[in-house]
Parts: C-alpha cells; structure tokens; sequence
C-alpha cells in the first residue's frame, strides 16, 4: 500500500486558465509556498491542477495573490521530447480541495471538492 498525499498552503503564482479537455474541464495555476532553511526563509513554487466544477470555482475565485489551502497528490508526467529525443517528466499537483482564504465572507467560506478524472478517462 502506498499513500500519496499532500497538503500545501500558500499564495497563488498567476490566475487560473481554464480549458475544456474533452467533456472535462481543468485549470491551471500556480502556488508559491514558504518554508525556512536555518532561519531563512525559502520559496518552494508547485504547478497546480484542479478538475471540472472545482477548475470553475478556481477560475471564477482564485486570482493572482490568493492565499489558498489545496489538498491533493503528486503526479508525475513523462514523456519523450521531439527534439532531442531524451525522455523528460515533471511533477505536478493535483487538486481534490481547495480552499480560498481571505477577507470576503464569500472567500472565507468557499470551499469545494473533486478528484480528478482518471487518466483513461482524459483525451490528451
């Protein structure tokens, strides 16, 4: 049994972009999060994705700035590139829960939840 899952707290890198992937639908952003080396302070950045009715509530709430809560597991992608043919991967999160902080009553209390769909399941 493994387990895989990650919880990251920090500020939104650049707005959501949302895009239809067949019947689904996922958006994209950035999350820059703090963490401390000896006293100094660091800044991990992480690729985010969110899935269908949470990827809405992303591009419609979360802007450039937010501070937000996501929840969910790390993925990796491989693939071979064209042009050099080496074999490349890059490690993403993907968000189940996000969860909007701030000022508004809305962000306080905005919080939505999906899982993403399964690979078999998106036409890439």
């Amino acid at each position: 049994m493994s387990i895989n899952s990650c919880v990251l707290s920090g500020n939104v890198t650049k707005d959501p972009e949302l895009r239809e992937v067949g019947e689904h639908k996922v958006a994209k952003f950035g999350l820059a999060v703090n963490r401390y080396v000896k006293g100094e302070k660091k800044v991990s950045f992480f690729d985010c994705e969110v899935w269908n009715k949470t990827a809405e509530f992303a591009q419609q709430y979360v802007k450039k700035g937010s501070a937000v809560t996501v929840h969910g597991e790390a993925r990796q992608d491989t693939w071979k590139d064209k042009d050099t043919d080496e074999n490349r991967s890059k490690v993403y999160f993907s968000v189940n829960n996000l969860q909007l902080h701030g000022k508004s009553e809305k962000a306080a209390t905005a919080e939505t939840s999906e899982s993403a769909p399964a690979a078999d399941e998106v036409p890439f």
